[in-house]
């Protein structure tokens, strides 16, 4: 609802109306043409994201940053240099992936990382890349060059370091791997690697889940 105001200068006869002011209903501190949700006090541009309830809290569009992958903490592996390696990451929903993420425990250098379909159990297509990224110890979340939405299924993330890095892992699972020079592009596609059974290493993505 928009508020009128009209003022009257006493003595001189002169109107003065003052333009009318945007109404805030929820009172959030943004107008019905800033707030994508003028009834909800919870949801203005930039509010805190909570995911997947159905509601776009941050006035993106979209309606929750959700994670899937594996995220465990209490054991580590070794990242040795210039091999691409990664483990299966399986999403129930489709997905706009916004980040490629791992947890450094010892970090050292930079990593890249990659988004592959899967064909087979194995890396097949490369469907995303970050750029380099300086290692970090804890999470690490690596924005992709450019978003990409994915269906529901098994997708590969791959890492691969500059110079040896310990990575946070699970338990264990299959891991594909292949020789891949840091100074080379990523493969595309992945071609010939090797699978071992080892402790699942934690990767994952990140992104936009639709409306």
């Amino acid at each position: 609802m928009l508020s009128l105001f009209v003022l009257f200068a006493c003595g001189t006869g002169d109107i003065s109306v003052v333009a009318p002011r945007p109404a805030d209903d929820d009172g959030d501190g943004y107008v019905v043409d800033e707030d994508c949700d003028d009834h909800n006090a919870d949801a203005w541009p930039g509010a805190p994201e909570i995911a997947d309830d159905g509601i776009d809290q941050d006035c993106d569009g979209l309606d929750a940053l959700t994670v899937f992958g594996h995220r465990d903490d209490t054991d580590s592996t070794a990242l040795t240099p210039d091999f691409l390696i990664g483990n299966v990451i399986s999403t129930d929903n489709a997905l706009t992936v916004t980040h490629l993420g791992f947890t450094a425990r010892w970090p050292k250098g930079e990593v890249k990382l990659a988004l592959y379909s899967s064909d087979g159990g194995f890396p097949a297509d490369l469907v995303a890349e970050t750029g380099a990224a300086v290692a970090t110890e804890g999470v690490n979340e690596v924005a992709l060059t450019a978003p990409v939405t994915i269906e529901d299924g098994d997708w590969w993330v791959q890492i691969v370091s500059s110079e040896y890095i310990e990575i946070a892992a699970g338990e264990d699972e299959r891991i594909v791997y292949r020789e891949s020079l840091w100074s080379d592009p990523l493969p595309d596609p992945y071609g010939p690697g090797s699978d071992y059974t080892g402790a699942r290493i934690s990767l994952f993505v990140m992104g936009d889940l639709p409306d």
